[in-house]
C-alpha cells in the first residue's frame, strides 16, 4: 500500500487522541447520556403513570370499584372535574381522562396520539382484558390533539436550534478565521458587535416560526387561543436564553471539534428531556420536578400554555422573568470571557 495514505491515515489518527475533547465526545458522552437515562427509567416508578377518572368518589357499584382499584397498582389516579383533566389533556400533563356513564368506563383521548393508544391498550388489558367494545371518545377538539401539543414544542426547538447553532457556531467561525481579531482591532464597540448577532437571529427564528404555524393552522387547524403579545414576550425570551448560551459555548473556543461537542452536550440531553416530542410527566416524579425549570422546558410549556390553553401576559410572566434573566446571566458571562483571538 502506498506510504504516502498510510502517513496522512495515521495523521488522522494522530489528530484523534491528541485532542482530547473529540475522545470525550465519541466516547464517554454516549456513556453518559446512557447512564442517565438508565438511571431516570431505572426504577419502578418508571411504569406509573397519571390518569385522570373524573368522579371516581362516586363510584358505587362493585364490579366498577374492583377495576379502579386494580388501576390504582399499575397508575396514579387524580379525581378530578372533567374541566379540570381536559385543562391537564392540553398541558400534556396527562394522557386520557376516563368518565363513568352508565357504570362503564368511558376513555377520552385524541386517537393520533400513539403514547395515549398504548396508555389505553394497557388500562383495557389490565382491567377489561382488550374487551373490544370498549367505549373511546375521540378527542379532537383544538388543544387537546397530539398535534397541539407538537407543534408548540417544533417551535421552541428551531429557536433552540437556530440561536445555539447559529450564534455559537458563527461566532467559532469567525474566530478561527482570525476574523474576530481584526474586528476587535477596529474603532467597533464590542457590545455592539455581540448585540448585532443576537438581533440577527431574531430573523431565522421568526421566519421559522412562522411558516411552521402557518403550516400548522391551515393543514391541521393549530390555532394560538391565548394572548399574541404574551406569545411574543415568550419568543423573545427563548431568543435571549439561547443566544446567551450559544454566546457562553463559543466566548473561548477554538475548535470545529470542540464546539460540535459542546452544544450537542448542551441540545440533545435538552431535546429528550424537555417534552417537544412527550410529556416529560413520563419521567419519574423526582426527575420531572427538575426539568420543567430547564430553559427548553419553560419554553415549550409557555408557548404551549398560550398555545392552548388562552394564556395572556400574566400567566406567562413568571417564565418569561425566568427565561430572561438566565440569558442575560449567560450573555454577561460569555461577554465577560470572550476570546477575541
Amino acid at each position: 500500500m502506498n506510504s504516502s495514505f498510510i502517513n496522512l491515515f495515521l495523521i488522522q489518527v494522530r489528530r484523534f487522541y491528541r485532542e482530547p475533547e473529540v475522545i470525550f465526545w465519541v466516547i464517554f458522552f454516549p456513556i453518559i447520556m446512557s447512564w442517565i437515562l438508565g438511571v431516570a427509567f431505572s426504577g419502578k416508578t418508571v411504569n406509573i403513570k397519571t390518569i385522570a377518572i373524573v368522579s371516581v368518589v362516586a363510584i358505587h357499584e362493585l364490579p366498577l370499584q374492583a377495576k379502579i382499584d386494580k388501576l390504582k397498582t399499575s397508575f396514579k389516579i387524580l379525581d378530578i372535574s372533567e374541566d379540570e383533566a381536559i385543562k391537564m389533556l392540553k398541558s400534556g400533563n396527562i394522557l386520557l381522562y376516563i368518565t363513568i356513564e352508565d357504570n362503564e368506563m368511558v376513555y377520552h383521548f385524541d386517537k393520533n396520539n400513539p403514547d395515549a393508544n398504548l396508555t389505553y391498550l394497557t388500562i383495557e388489558n389490565l382491567v377489561n382484558s382488550c374487551d373490544a367494545h370498549a367505549s373511546i371518545k375521540n378527542i379532537s377538539g383544538q388543544g387537546s390533539r397530539y398535534i397541539d401539543f407538537l407543534i408548540p414544542g417544533l417551535i421552541s426547538l428551531g429557536i433552540m436550534n437556530s440561536c445555539i447553532w447559529g450564534l455559537g457556531w458563527g461566532l467559532v467561525e469567525l474566530r478561527i478565521r482570525k476574523l474576530l481579531r481584526a474586528m476587535a482591532a477596529t474603532p467597533m464597540k464590542k457590545s455592539y458587535f455581540i448585540a448585532s448577532h443576537y438581533l440577527s437571529r431574531l430573523i431565522p427564528t421568526t421566519i421559522e416560526t412562522i411558516i411552521l404555524y402557518t403550516f400548522a393552522h391551515y393543514y391541521f387547524g393549530v390555532v394560538v387561543s391565548g394572548s399574541i403579545a404574551a406569545f411574543i414576550l415568550v419568543f423573545l425570551s427563548g431568543n435571549l436564553v439561547f443566544s446567551g448560551i450559544g454566546l457562553l459555548i463559543s466566548s473561548r473556543t477554538d475548535n470545529t471539534d470542540m464546539v460540535n461537542g459542546l452544544i450537542n452536550v448542551i441540545t440533545v440531553p435538552l431535546v429528550i428531556l424537555s417534552g417537544i416530542f412527550f410529556s416529560y410527566q413520563n419521567f419519574p416524579d423526582w426527575i420531572g420536578d427538575i426539568i420543567k425549570y430547564l430553559p427548553l422546558a419553560m419554553l415549550t410549556d409557555s408557548i404551549r400554555n398560550v398555545f392552548n390553553q388562552g394564556a395572556g401576559v400574566m400567566d406567562v410572566s413568571f417564565d418569561v422573568v425566568i427565561l430572561f434573566s438566565i440569558g442575560l446571566i449567560f450573555s454577561i458571562i460569555g461577554i465577560k470571557i470572550f476570546k477575541w483571538h
